[in-house]
């Protein structure tokens, strides 16, 4: 499994070996947990921004870098294509990325965006614009939000290009006057 990440990280990134720390904290006043020294392995820098709102990136436990931190790296490099600069700026947007369970979630919500009919390009790159879509529940969240959004008018063939073009639309809700609670479309 680590190969498989490692074999396919070195074809995309042979640039970096280390985590680069951009602040203006000196080297001996860092201190880098086992899961940012595991992601710098793989060629992705954590942001100090990322790690300091994520306290489960600076916990040190080997479990946790068996149990999420490896399945989430083959999940984004293997299966979903992405480079390390890609995760990195997903960790600026989601820092929670790497606490997401990829069978509980992150898995169904793809299985989800290709039923829809997103092509494997289509799924990175909406992967990679709103992260914090590999958190939510596909039953409980997506699929209603889909459901109301059908409700407007949208037909099957318009839902993914307004995903594609607006993937927020999934998680938004409205905050109206009349509390209703409903979907809706908010611009960005």
């Amino acid at each position: 499994l680590t190969g498989l990440c490692r074999s396919k990280r070195l074809t995309h990134n042979n640039r970096r070996a280390s985590v680069v720390v951009q602040s203006s904290r000196t080297a001996s006043q860092i201190d880098t947990s086992a899961v940012v020294q595991r992601l710098a392995q793989a060629g992705i820098e954590v942001p100090d921004s990322a790690a300091q709102r994520n306290p489960s990136l600076s916990i040190s436990s080997e479990e946790q870098i068996t149990s999420k931190v490896e399945p989430m790296l083959e999940f984004l490099v293997v299966e979903q294509d992405l480079q390390p600069q890609d995760i990195e700026v997903m960790l600026l947007r989601c820092p929670k990325l790497f606490s997401f369970s990829v069978e509980r979630q992150c898995r169904p919500v793809v299985t989800f965006l290709a039923g829809l009919g997103f092509n494997q390009q289509q799924l990175s790159a909406t992967i990679r614009r709103f992260p914090h879509m590999l958190g939510y529940d596909t039953k409980g969240h997506l699929v209603p939000h889909c459901h109301y959004l059908k409700s407007l008018g949208l037909t099957d063939e318009e839902l993914p290009k307004l995903i594609l073009a607006r993937p927020h639309v999934l998680v938004s809700i409205c905050n109206s006057s009349h509390g209703d609670g409903y979907p809706c479309l908010m611009a960005s």
